[in-house]
Order: structure tokens, then C-alpha cells, then sequence
């Protein structure tokens, strides 16, 4: 193989990874950003080689994979994720209307410390500053809506 193919791989790999934060990181839209710019210069990269066909061909592919990987597998990727960085998706333990105290500034999504354990956190409102006091009054999936106190 030659370096252009072998880059063009090496870009697809990373720009494969970005996508695979994406998933894990509930949707963290810098790794899509991420992971499209990545793979666009690496079709620009190996289009020489593959010519518009190829290229073609290449980006259903891998169109294909990550449809697929997001449609079956998000959730897993996300919960696998969660357990590597410590925070909680198990809400059982979970009393609406408790104390809680942010770890993150929280502008839409963000993090916080309830009973010593972290969650993902959400305000539908005003912004909320890192180490505040919060109220939770909700759960939406994996995430705490919380106010200000």
C-alpha cells in the first residue's frame, strides 16, 4: 500500500473513533463535527486513488456501519462509556425534589454530585454555575433536570 491509501485508512480509523465518542458521549456534537471533517479529508485524500465512484462507494459503506452502530448500539456505547468515567445511568436511587450540587457549569447539559455519585444533568432554564445547589425535578433518560436553588 502506498502512504496515501495507508493516511486515507489512519483517517477513516480516527474520524470511525470521533464517531464512536459521539455515541458514548450522549451525543457530544463536537465528535460528530469531529468525526465528518475527518472523514471528508480523507475522501478528499484517497480520491485520486479511487476515483468519484470509489469515493461513492466508500462513504455509503461507512454511512451504513455508523446508521447501524447508532440505531443498535448507542445505548450500549453510552452505558460503557458511563461506566469508564464514573457516572451514573442507574436513576433507581434517584428521589425527585433532593439536593444536589453541580460539578460542571450547566448552560444545557452539564454534571453534578448527588448522594457522592456523578450523573449527566440537564436546567431547562437559566444557565446554573459549577458548584451550585441544585433541586432535581426530573429524570429524562439518562439525565437529571435540575433549577437552581
Amino acid at each position: 500500500m502506498d502512504f496515501s491509501t495507508v493516511f486515507s485508512l489512519v483517517l477513516i480509523g480516527v474520524s470511525f473513533l470521533s464517531f464512536l465518542m459521539y455515541a458514548a458521549q450522549n451525543s457530544f456534537k463536537g465528535y460528530l463535527a469531529f468525526s465528518i471533517i475527518v472523514f471528508v479529508l480523507a475522501d478528499i485524500w484517497i480520491a485520486e486513488d479511487i476515483g468519484f465512484i470509489g469515493v461513492v462507494i466508500l462513504s455509503v459503506l461507512y454511512g451504513i456501519v455508523l446508521f447501524l452502530l447508532w440505531t443498535k448500539y448507542r445505548t450500549k456505547l453510552f452505558q460503557w462509556w458511563s461506566s469508564i468515567s464514573g457516572f451514573q445511568t442507574d436513576m433507581s436511587d434517584v428521589t425527585l425534589g433532593d439536593s444536589a450540587s453541580t460539578i460542571t457549569s450547566l448552560k444545557m447539559d452539564g454534571s453534578l454530585k448527588y448522594k457522592g455519585q456523578k450523573y449527566y444533568a440537564k436546567t431547562s432554564g437559566i444557565g446554573i454555575p459549577a458548584n451550585y445547589s441544585v433541586t432535581i425535578e426530573r429524570i429524562e433518560g439518562h439525565y437529571l433536570i435540575v433549577r437552581p436553588n
